[in-house]
């Protein structure tokens, strides 16, 4: 069994409802056949050049590295950079977990709550924190990379100095 990676775009509309919604295969080599389809999705959803652009990617956080399940081609390609050149606008990259939390603090169960906190539990642990209907990303663009926080107050079998694929141990 071979596992695909897609590329999906939607567009919703102000009350939250999806307007369109298209679905591609992942280039798995090619970061600049990558960065076109991405684009071409963009403007085909997205026709107004003013409509602000969010890209939620499983990548890692403010310059760390990429988990092993990302697309290979991500390995060491500045997303933002690439896509920001290839639409000629500015682009906001997002992990699907904060993409999840701001989604439900603006049309979801959290639209009425000041605070809201997502948690994505899959083999990396990541999150969403939003305040209002506005993603916090924190000083560092860290806000939701739990699974590579240290513990404030670490027992013995929690410092086991397991090998990350971050290049730390024990996340």
């Amino acid at each position: 069994h071979i596992a695909t990676d897609f590329i999906s775009t939607a567009t919703l509309s102000s009350g939250g409802d999806f307007v369109s919604y298209e679905q591609i295969e992942t280039p798995a080599h090619d970061a600049g056949t990558l960065c076109r389809r991405i684009a071409e999705l963009v403007q085909r959803s997205a026709a107004d050049p003013a409509t602000p652009v969010s890209v939620a990617i499983n990548t890692g956080f403010g310059g760390q590295p990429s988990p092993p399940n990302s697309a290979p081609v991500l390995a060491n390609l500045d997303i933002k950079s690439a896509l920001q050149a290839s639409l000629g606008r500015p682009v906001d990259c997002i992990t699907p977990a904060q993409a999840y939390a701001l989604y439900e603090a603006t049309f979801g169960t959290a639209k009425t709550s000041g605070v809201a906190c997502l948690l994505y539990l899959d083999q990396n642990v990541t999150g969403g924190v939003t305040f209002g209907q506005t993603l916090w990303k924190g000083g560092n663009r860290l806000a939701g990379a739990w699974g590579h926080m240290p513990l404030g107050w670490p027992v013995p079998h929690e410092l086991d100095g397991r090998d990350c694929w971050c290049g730390r141990t024990g996340c």
